[in-house]
């Protein structure tokens, strides 16, 4: 025998595989949800914990009188505001959708279906836009 301790069933010695279960389920998505938001917006909007331990954020916060309505915003051909945080849809706010690029802009989506660079022209695409090329290759590009 070696100097390793008991071996486990399988041949691996204990104390070290149970390390490895510990230590792997510690690994997670950490920055995954930023960019899995900006390519599904509905990521985006499902409740989530506050860091602090509070209560849950609801998933459609209340207009925000200040915010421009979503209609008003996202018209193909015009200009994203590059103070654009979100807008109002209908009752309820939506919260900007962001994709940061390496350049420092942020590619934004809305809806499933309209895109665009913050202080750029919004682009329509299909639903859903990760099926759509020029969505995909504006991925890319704001990525390289």
């Amino acid at each position: 025998m070696h100097g390793f301790g008991r071996l486990g069933l399988s041949g691996v010695p204990v104390l070290p595989a149970l390390l490895c279960v510990v230590l792997l389920a510690g690994c997670g998505q950490d920055g995954a949800d930023e960019d899995r938001a900006a390519s599904d917006p509905a990521a985006g909007s499902t409740p989530s914990e506050p860091a602090d331990g509070g209560t849950a954020t609801p998933s459609a916060p209340a207009a925000d009188p200040d915010a421009p309505d979503c209609a008003e915003v996202w018209v193909t051909g015009g200009p994203i505001p590059r103070s654009y945080a979100g807008c109002n849809d209908g009752d309820s706010f939506v919260e900007r959708q962001a994709l940061g690029c390496s350049s420092g802009q942020r590619l934004v989506t809305f809806d499933d279906r309209w895109y665009g660079v913050v202080g750029g022209l919004v682009r329509e695409g299909t639903t859903p836009l990760e099926q759509d090329r020029e969505y995909r290759a504006s991925v890319a590009s704001c990525r390289a």
